[in-house]
């Protein structure tokens, strides 16, 4: 199984039957546990990020066979719970281009996490200022303002469609969005978003 740097050990119960396994990987920062939530359809291939509630990892799902993220607790308690829960719940129901999609849900008290499509790509802020390239069927013109304005359409789509279900995002910043190599812009981390 692929494993990525920040992923020093796994440990597993013998859980054969799809019930939720724990594997132990390093926690950046403070140098304590967190804990990496998994069942037999999910495997670990490395740890893309962390936040202040949630740590967010690359997955190959077995049965949409594709690689996935996987988003998780750093610490469960009820409080943590209930704002993971709320977090899917806001933008389940809703597809949209630029919006990320959601998979599932798994709120297992021991190991919950939700699961979401992975968007490999760049920071939009990284696209403007030339320092990466994407590809783009719409032939944007190669200046900032040009790449400034391909991102800022997009942006304003996602914002738009969110707003038509009555939700608010509330975090809208260049490391909650996402450039995809077509040069998609899709709108992540909904953790402070409102529902109506």
């Amino acid at each position: 199984m692929p494993t990525d740097s920040n992923v020093e050990s796994t440990t597993s119960s013998s859980a054969g039957d799809g019930r939720t396994r724990n594997w132990q990987a390093e926690q950046g920062g403070d140098g304590g546990a967190e804990v990496f939530p998994v069942n037999d359809r999910y495997e670990l291939i490395g740890r893309l990020g962390s936040g202040g509630m949630g740590v967010v990892y690359e997955v190959y799902d077995k049965t949409l066979r594709t690689r996935v993220a996987l988003k998780t607790l750093r610490r469960v308690s009820p409080r943590t719970l209930l704002l993971l829960k709320h977090e899917f719940r806001v933008l389940a129901g809703i597809v949209h281009p630029h919006l990320v999609l959601l998979h599932d849900l798994h709120p297992a008290v021991q190991g919950p996490f939700f699961t979401m499509e992975l968007v490999a790509g760049c920071s939009p802020a990284a696209f403007v200022e030339g320092q990466t390239q994407v590809a783009s069927p719409l032939g944007i013109g190669s200046g900032r303002w040009s790449r400034l304005l391909f991102v800022a359409r997009q942006l304003v789509a996602a914002v738009v469609a969110l707003h038509a279900r009555g939700r608010l995002h509330h975090d809208i910043k260049p490391s909650n969005l996402r450039l995809d190599g077509q040069g998609r812009l899709v709108m992540l981390d909904f953790g402070l978003a409102r529902l109506p």
